[in-house]
C-alpha cells in the first residue's frame, strides 16, 4: 500500500494486527504495530487494544497486559465495556487475582 502511495488507516492496521500478528502470537510485532499506528497519527481503537490484550492474555504475558492497560489513558483512550470484559477475563485467568 505504502509503495503505491496509499496510507494505511486504522481499519488496515487492525486487519494486519488481527490476521497476522495476533493470530500467529507475534507479540513484539503486534506491539510495534501499535506504536506505528500512533506514530502515523492513527489512534488505536477498542478493537486494536482488545486484540492486543487478548493476545497477551493468551500467551500469559500478564505483565505486558498490565503495562498496555495502564498506558491507554496516557494515550487518550478510555476503555469500553468490551475492553473491561477482556481485563476481567484476564484477572480470572490469573491465580489469586479475582479479588
Amino acid at each position: 500500500m505504502i509503495e503505491k502511495g496509499v496510507t494505511p488507516d486504522a481499519w488496515s492496521y487492525n486487519a494486519i494486527q488481527a490476521y497476522y500478528h495476533c493470530d500467529h502470537c507475534e507479540v513484539n510485532r503486534a506491539l510495534r504495530l501499535l506504536s506505528r499506528m500512533e506514530k502515523d497519527n492513527y489512534k488505536p481503537d477498542r478493537h486494536t487494544y482488545n486484540m492486543v490484550l487478548k493476545l497477551l492474555i493468551r500467551i500469559g504475558r500478564f505483565d505486558r497486559e498490565t503495562e498496555i492497560w495502564e498506558s491507554m489513558g496516557k494515550r487518550g483512550f478510555y476503555p469500553s465495556v468490551s475492553t473491561y470484559s477482556v481485563m476481567i477475563h484476564s484477572l480470572c485467568k490469573k491465580k489469586h487475582k479475582l479479588e
